[in-house]
């Protein structure tokens, strides 16, 4: 991964070495997976990297709650092995792709975290997006959040009307309905 650009971004102050190191190791961790996909066939579009867990990071836990632990229970079985979670997205060519690197929860005010979703999209990661733009975009972000549309139109006009990461409800059928398993 190339140095970051947080100049002036909402979240820069999130960027300790902590944080760096995190986004380095899950980047890597990402890299793998989608090479594992080769070609998605559903991009799920998320907000931000959480702050101290990742999906595709067995080594971080989801105990309880959090999106790892919805997608299970939408997508598959509550009980499936997080291992069988990830062999099921691999085969259904489900990715799950972060607008930001920064935990974009932790952000002051709600236009401040739109921004810094925004930024770091812009910045960092639209290359997937744009690699795979034939393939369809779902969104899963917190209620009334998200990044700036007017910013990134060709990203926003391919989003089909998305979820909110805490309600999945539909979603499944959402993927078939597009003609792909899940």
């Amino acid at each position: 991964m190339t140095e970051l650009n947080c100049t002036d971004c909402p979240a820069s102050l999130l960027k300790t070495t902590t944080q760096l190191q995190r986004i380095s190791d899950w980047y890597e961790i990402k890299k793998r997976e989608l090479k594992e996909i080769k070609e998605p066939k559903v991009i799920l579009l998320c907000e931000s990297y959480p702050e101290k867990r990742y999906i595709y990071d067995l080594s971080t836990s989801y105990n309880n709650r959090g999106l790892r632990i919805n997608l299970k229970k939408e997508l598959y079985r509550s009980d499936i092995l997080d291992e069988d979670f990830l062999i099921n997205l691999r085969r259904d060519k489900i990715l799950i792709h972060d607008c930001a690197f920064c935990p974009i929860f932790l952000v002051g005010p709600l236009y401040n975290k739109k921004l810094a979703t925004t930024v770091c999209l812009v910045r960092h990661n639209l290359n997937i997006l744009h690699k795979f733009k034939n393939v369809p975009i779902i969104s899963l972000f917190p209620v009334g959040r998200g990044f700036i549309p007017n910013i990134v139109p060709d990203i926003a006009e391919r989003i089909i009307p998305g979820f909110s990461f805490e309600n999945l409800k539909g979603l499944k059928n959402m993927i078939q309905k597009l003609g792909y398993n899940a």
